[in-house]
């Protein structure tokens, strides 16, 4: 069994590919870390942006807790 410190976080591991996936917005979260993070590719973020942009604001500025699409 793996012990871990409260301070210590787990790798971020890619999402499955699909429709209908989400994203709650975290602290330090990005666009360029989400696309990273769900594509592999952080010179993705734009398609990330894209799929909300009725969401996201003033220069694709993120909120704690805004939901995101992630196509």
């Amino acid at each position: 069994m793996l012990f871990r410190s409260p301070a210590e976080k787990p790798a971020a591991a890619k999402a499955p590919a699909g429709k209908g996936r989400t994203h709650v917005v975290g602290d330090g979260d990005t666009l360029y870390k989400l696309a990273a993070q769900y594509y592999g590719d952080a010179s993705r973020w734009e398609e990330i942006a894209r799929a909300n942009k009725g969401v996201l604001k003033k220069g694709n500025a993120l909120s704690l807790g805004m939901e995101l699409k992630i196509p």
